[in-house]
């Protein structure tokens, strides 16, 4: 059991939980769009083995989107803007 009463194990599903999640929604914000993409396609465009114009719509538009709004999203937490751990001391009331 680790400090926080938690179980390392449970800890560890949450994180591939979390991962999973941001796959599946990166993927579909690849798939996603004004010019709507089945998975496959979405997919072999991503390995550049669909249509030349699929790969342009998702290797220069939605890929480098999804990646930034990816990366913006991981550094909320570091700037104190993502969600807190229920647990967590606040710095505002002091706990």
């Amino acid at each position: 059991m680790s400090a926080s009463g938690n179980c390392p194990t449970k800890t560890w599903l949450l994180v591939e939980l979390g991962a999973a999640t941001q796959v599946g929604v990166m993927f579909a914000a690849i798939a996603l769009g004004t010019t709507a993409l089945p998975p496959g396609r979405s997919a072999a465009a991503l390995f550049s083995a669909g249509s030349p114009s699929h790969g342009i719509v998702v290797g220069e538009f939605r890929l480098p989107r999804a990646l930034a709004a990816m990366l913006a999203f991981e550094a909320l937490p570091s700037h104190g803007l993502g969600a807190r751990l229920p647990n967590a001391a606040s710095p505002v009331s002091g706990g």
